[in-house]
């Protein structure tokens, strides 16, 4: 018979291993059994309650969003169509979109100089999608028709997804033709 306890460090705590004799074929003895006692360690496992953990999200998305903000430790920036910059920060864009990541690891322009010029949006939506980036907040009802064609161009998929159930939400008779016309500029031709 064997047994194997499962990874548990406990300061104090022993556990025992047996072994089968096949699986030691140089003993004689038809079972080893191994002590092993820790005397002290660093090693903790620790659970979080569900309430704790949300509220260390939010922590985390409220000080995501700071950085934003604050403009501090920026290492890029945004150029609207009209010429209003945005600070960003290089390591959030990647993290969050492969097309930026793709940008900034190869050998473009964007990448020597820290500007990205994005002539296809206005500032409005280029800062609703930064506030996406950083904090996966519910976007501005409002620019939901922009923001589509910016989370596909980006590859911002979570940003998509609430975008496209919104236009899914809201569609009528009155809006279809707005909805086609944003599906052509995402979908292949």
């Amino acid at each position: 018979m064997m047994e194997y306890s499962k990874y548990s460090v406990i300061k104090g705590q022993r556990h025992t291993i047996q072994i089968p004799s096949e699986k030691l074929e140089s003993f004689s003895y038809d079972t080893l059994k191994l002590l092993l006692e820790i005397k002290s360690t660093n090693i903790c496992h620790e659970t979080i309650p569900v309430s704790e953990g949300l509220h260390t999200i939010s922590n985390l998305v409220n000080d995501f969003s700071k950085f934003l903000d604050k403009e501090e430790f920026t290492d890029d920036t945004l150029i609207a169509r009209n010429g209003t910059e945005f600070k960003a920060h290089k390591s959030i864009l990647c993290a969050r979109s492969e097309v930026f990541a793709a940008m900034f690891r190869n050998d473009t322009l964007e990448a020597k100089t820290n500007r990205v010029t994005i002539d296809d949006m206005d500032a409005e939506t280029i800062q609703e999608m930064l506030k996406f980036m950083y904090s996966a907040k519910e976007v501005s009802k409002n620019l939901t028709t922009k923001l589509l064609p910016a989370a596909d161009k980006y590859a911002l998929l979570d940003l998509r997804t609430m975008c496209e159930k919104r236009l899914m939400e809201t569609i009528s008779v009155n809006s279809v033709v707005d909805s086609l016309s944003i599906s052509r500029t995402i979908l292949p031709r």
